[in-house]
């Protein structure tokens, strides 16, 4: 899978996806201190998952409708050490085939997907 990971996504988690086959492109990266709508319009360009600790990509994503067809996974975790979080988004990853299109929450018992409606 193409992920874009937000800055809050810990190294650990990006070198754990990419060892396992994941193309990962992290903003700390290609594109340090860059803002929520700018890292999801880069997201949407190179069809790429968002994944993020950020909830305001759900406010962009459902309230302003901005364009999200590749997908966001917004991490929810009460333990957010990197080894925690890791082993979550891997379980997830493996449980799921049709992330794209959809706001998915990942927390510390259950994935939620939600189909994101069409922008405007």
């Amino acid at each position: 899978m193409r992920f874009f990971a937000d800055e809050n996504v810990s190294r650990h988690t990006v070198e754990t996806l990419r060892a396992a086959g994941h193309n990962v492109a992290w903003v700390i990266d290609v594109a340090r201190s860059t803002d929520d709508e700018s890292i999801l319009e880069s997201a949407q360009t190179a069809d790429r998952i968002v994944l993020t600790f950020d909830k305001d990509f759900g406010d962009l994503t459902f309230r302003d409708r901005k364009e999200s067809f590749a997908g966001v996974i917004l991490l929810r975790m009460c333990n957010q050490q990197p080894e925690y979080v890791t082993r979550l988004v891997m379980q997830a990853i493996a449980s799921q085939v049709d992330w794209a299109g959809h706001f998915a929450v990942i927390d510390d018992s259950s994935v939620r997907l939600s189909e994101i409606p069409p922008s405007t």
